[in-house]
């Protein structure tokens, strides 16, 4: 707990909900080649990683398995389905022993994610982009293709975390999509690797298509 306050990525937070904390995480441990999460799966809990290193693979319809990053320490992973309702779209498996903080989807997204997920409007949103922010469009390929708006750069959730590597960390990123849910999840998986983010609301797009 004293790291995670420590970690200058999540000083929106406030104090009190890093308190609740203390009562809510449990400590699980976990062995390498374990599979923390798997992809299909419901999603009731999200986790972090106390030590040790883990890495997250998605399976695609002909076999495939990609990889998709590798966590270590202080990162959280299986945030996604919780926030939007839906199963796991990736397996997570330990690649060596570790420990695992482990958080019910509920306590998460009321205590950590809320208060770092910063929603902006549109005069906000319009001073952030003539300062060079940069506008993601994270939705799935599908709603991409029939259409996004002008100016943005296409990063689907499923590849925030790959992509967060090449990202200029002095610009901020506005991101967006249908509904609010997969930006949210976006900017809080930039946000807890340092990243300025921010989650645009319908309005701020308006007359930018």
């Amino acid at each position: 707990m004293l790291e995670l306050a420590g970690n200058p990525a999540f000083a929106r937070i406030p104090p009190e909900n890093l308190q609740q904390l203390f009562g809510r995480f449990a400590v699980l441990s976990a062995i390498a080649g374990q599979v923390v999460l798997q992809q299909g799966e419901a999603g009731d809990y999200d986790y972090q990683i106390r030590c040790g290193t883990a890495r997250v693979t998605r399976t695609w319809p002909d076999g495939r398995v990609k990889h998709l990053a590798d966590l270590g320490p202080g990162q959280v992973f299986g945030e996604e389905a919780p926030v939007l309702g839906s199963t796991r779209n990736a397996t997570v498996t330990m690649l060596e022993d570790g420990l695992l903080m482990r958080l019910a989807a509920e306590d998460f997204d009321q205590l950590l994610h809320r208060p770092l997920v910063q929603r902006l409007g549109p005069d906000e949103a319009i001073d952030l982009l003539r300062r060079s922010a940069v506008l993601v469009d994270v939705r799935d390929k599908t709603a991409y293709a029939r259409g996004s708006v002008k100016g943005a750069v296409y990063i689907p959730l499923l590849q925030i975390r790959a992509a967060a590597t090449g990202l200029e960390r002095q610009r901020a990123y506005l991101l967006f999509c249908e509904d609010g849910r997969k930006s949210a999840t976006a900017a809080f998986l930039l946000a807890q690797r340092g990243f300025q983010t921010h989650v645009l609301t319908v309005k701020a797009l308006a007359g930018r298509r």
